[in-house]
């Protein structure tokens, strides 16, 4: 109902603090350019999409707001404070990078920064289920989780179907489709690799506990490889090569 996308949206922005971010963004008039800023909103309201999408799809009915912030903020904050000591280093690399163009534009270093780190914010709630769930640090479970992004090539796949283009609205919905199914698995084998391994004290343990698991589902793992080393040696992404990963990485979640 529209109520419980308000209660979504509520519980999103506030657990992100996505308001400062606004109020930072808006104080940049006369300053920046607009086209910048509007850039800016629009990667802020990608956020807040997820994310409202998120608790609709995983929250109970009725979606207590102060429920849920109390449940999820201190973790999503625990989660941006190791964002960038846990993420690999090309990921790092790529934030930073954009924090760079956006200072070099005129945009103050600290609002740089939460806006290049925007796109990472994403996986924040799936990370702190899980480390609800089984009891663990918001950090290992970080680890783990990109871990299990870099292992799998869930990151380049994702930011690949980002950018195929799309004719037509279903042609959209279907990539779109693909870049959520991508988040799942990930969690759902970050969970997996967890369940299995004791918490990653950094993130070389969090390499070799998913690279553990990995081997220990060989041929589900091994063709998801294989599949992948296709796809990237072809040089253009298509639609059909997104429904066949897809349709393998459900296989390895699975654990077949």
């Amino acid at each position: 109902t529209a109520a419980d996308v308000a209660r979504a949206f509520s519980i999103t922005v506030a657990a992100f603090g996505l308001r400062d971010l606004w109020h930072g963004i808006e104080a940049l008039d006369g300053r920046v350019d607009a086209a910048l800023q509007i850039r800016m909103l629009l990667e802020a309201r990608r956020l807040i999409t997820r994310g409202s999408l998120w608790f609709l799809r995983y929250g109970a009915a009725g979606l207590d707001v102060a429920s849920y912030l109390e449940s999820f903020r201190p973790g999503i904050e625990r989660y941006c404070a190791h964002l960038a000591a846990e993420q690999p280093e090309e990921a790092t690399g790529a934030r930073a990078a954009r924090r760079t163009d956006l200072v070099a534009q005129g945009v103050d270093a600290d609002l740089a920064r939460a806006v290049a780190g925007l796109d990472a914010l994403a996986s924040a709630p799936d990370v702190v289920r899980i480390a609800a769930s089984a009891g663990a640090a918001v950090e290992d479970v970080a680890r783990l989780y990109f871990a299990v992004g870099e292992r799998f090539r869930l990151d380049w796949l994702r930011a690949a179907a980002e950018h195929l283009r799309a004719t037509t609205g279903w042609q959209r919905l279907a990539i779109e489709t693909f870049v959520d199914d991508l988040y799942g698995h990930q969690a759902q084998l970050a969970a997996r690799v967890l369940a299995g391994a004791p918490p990653a004290g950094d993130a070389a343990a969090a390499r070799a506990a998913v690279d553990a698991w990995a081997a220990a589902h060989g041929a589900a793992a091994t063709r998801l490889d294989h599949l992948l080393d296709e796809i990237r040696s072809a040089g253009e992404l298509e639609l059909a090569m997104l429904v066949a990963v897809n349709g393998q990485l459900r296989t390895l979640t699975a654990g077949e």
